[in-house]
């Protein structure tokens, strides 16, 4: 039997932490309300899941610029709250280390668009993970299912490589 995308959000959830205080604690509606809009900013983020052929370097950079900035946004607005802080600061990290990967492999040579999408493997990985600890720690499920499926196959079925 197939697992759901709530049972495997509520499984992450709970691991994350105890989830009866944490819950008790982290759902806000100002919370909840800020990364319902920050899910619906990437629902069409092609960068996410699209396969590297059909990837162009630049606009691969822009995206995940662009994922950056909201991100800060999201973990600015909420930078009392310590989950938000370590989730997000966590994902700023492997954003700020893909992108730099990326601008750093020569695009030109197969060694190059190798790593180049390593990076953005690893990353995805770590984008799925935080987005299935949040969701389910918010208790908000992705209104695309495109975004679904990634949070699903990219945080419970890819490993993430080293």
């Amino acid at each position: 039997m197939p697992i759901t995308f709530g049972a495997f959000v509520s499984i992450v959830a709970n691991a994350w932490k105890g989830a009866s205080a944490l819950h008790g604690r982290f759902i806000n509606p100002p919370v909840k309300a800020d990364f319902e809009k920050y899910l619906s900013a990437l629902e069409h983020r092609r960068v996410l899941y699209a396969g590297w052929e059909y990837e162009n370097t630049h606009a691969v950079l822009a995206s995940l610029s662009e994922i950056l900035d909201r991100t800060r946004d999201f973990r600015a607005a909420h930078n009392k709250n310590a989950d938000v802080r370590r989730l997000c600061g966590s994902l700023i990290t492997a954003l700020q280390k893909c992108s730099d990967t990326i601008r750093g492999c020569d695009m030109h040579t197969r060694q190059g668009e190798f790593m180049a999408y390593r990076a953005l493997l690893k990353f995805r990985g770590e984008m799925a993970k935080t987005l299935a600890v949040l969701c389910g720690l918010l208790n908000v499920d992705p209104r695309s299912t495109d975004l679904e499926q990634f949070i699903m196959n990219m945080a419970l079925v890819r490993p993430t490589p080293s």
